[in-house]
């Protein structure tokens, strides 16, 4: 069963549950969430996949759509915390301002594939172990206790691992750091 083939939502909430809750999970970790409201987030994204599946246009862009989704859920969440209106103005229909918040620009694209570029060749660029801690914390979802349980180290070191790495990739998650600057790739 894909899907875009509609079918019971219960399945379909399995499997986005199976498949993307750890992703995330991350992905909010990322953006600063608690734990807790990691869970609503998450929620609302599903639900969010769930109410558009007939808007999504090709089953090779679930992957990425599914995060547009989770951006937006955040950016709704962070407006509600600030006060900041979250209804569209009354002349603009829900759903099309999902659907402009679904294509970014293509200036924002290659922007961030150009960042993800820079990411991932610093990434390769870190000693085995800080990469392995860096992948399961961001990647997988992991939490520290259980990286150091997995890896046979102690919490310390997956602390400072994750420190050094953010670090060693700058601005990409927020912080500047030694590869933050603007220029040629060190």
């Amino acid at each position: 069963m894909s899907f875009q083939s509609g079918g019971d939502e219960d399945e379909i909430f399995r499997r986005l549950e199976a498949l993307f809750r750890p992703r995330l999970r991350g992905f909010f970790t990322r953006k600063g969430w608690k734990a807790e409201d990691c869970d609503d987030l998450i929620q609302d994204t599903f639900l969010g996949v769930v109410k558009g599946l007939g808007s999504l246009r090709s089953a090779n862009a679930f992957t990425s759509w599914i995060f547009v989704i989770a951006r937006n859920v955040d950016r709704k969440k962070r407006n509600e915390q600030q006060g900041l209106p979250v209804r569209p103005a009354a002349d603009v229909l829900e759903h099309e301002v999902e659907i402009l918040d679904l294509c970014p620009s293509p200036e924002d694209v290659a922007a961030w594939r150009e960042e993800l570029r820079l990411a991932h060749s610093r990434i390769l660029r870190f000693p085995p172990i800080r990469k392995r801690i860096f992948l399961l914390k961001h990647f997988h979802g992991r939490e520290n206790p259980e990286i150091a349980a997995l890896l046979g180290c102690a919490e310390v070191t997956v602390r400072v691992q994750l420190y050094l790495a953010r670090e060693q990739l700058g601005g990409f998650f927020g912080r500047k750091g030694k590869g933050s600057g603007k220029g040629k790739e060190p």
